[in-house]
């Protein structure tokens, strides 16, 4: 596995938002039988004040990547995806997302930052293929 999905692409892109809808919708259609082991953690901050505060007191952390694939294979404990912009200069990853990143590899987890939905895409099918 890649830490890295990114296929250089430079100009006009998705929101992260419309390409993590878009990725969901692709897994739960193409792996049904797995669909309920993808899990997208809420931790955007997109919400007044009160309920960011608690948010943090039910445990949501800042910069955890946006899905977790909870399925095992014969290398990793689980995948770890955190998705970005398909032009990487308009989403770079956090010091914090970098931080879960270096943690949860060290925890066994396949830990991977995609640009696109192209390459989450990749990312998860490679995930799934390997034996």
């Amino acid at each position: 596995m890649k830490q890295i999905y990114d296929s250089g692409y430079k100009g006009d892109c998705n929101l992260e938002d419309t390409d993590l809808m878009a990725l969901v919708a692709w897994f739960d259609y193409s792996y049904p039988q797995l669909s309920h082991l993808l899990v997208h953690v809420a931790n955007e901050s997109m919400m007044p004040v009160q309920g960011r505060v608690k948010a943090k007191r039910k445990g949501v952390r800042r910069g955890f990547p946006d899905l977790m694939l909870l399925k095992r294979n014969s290398k990793y404990s689980g995948l770890m995806l955190e998705l970005k912009r398909k032009d990487k200069s308009k989403g770079r990853p956090s010091k914090d997302q970098k931080m879960y990143n270096t943690e949860l590899s060290e925890e066994n987890f396949a830990c991977t930052f995609c640009y696109g939905l192209d390459q989450a895409k990749e990312c998860v099918k490679e995930y799934l293929q390997t034996k």
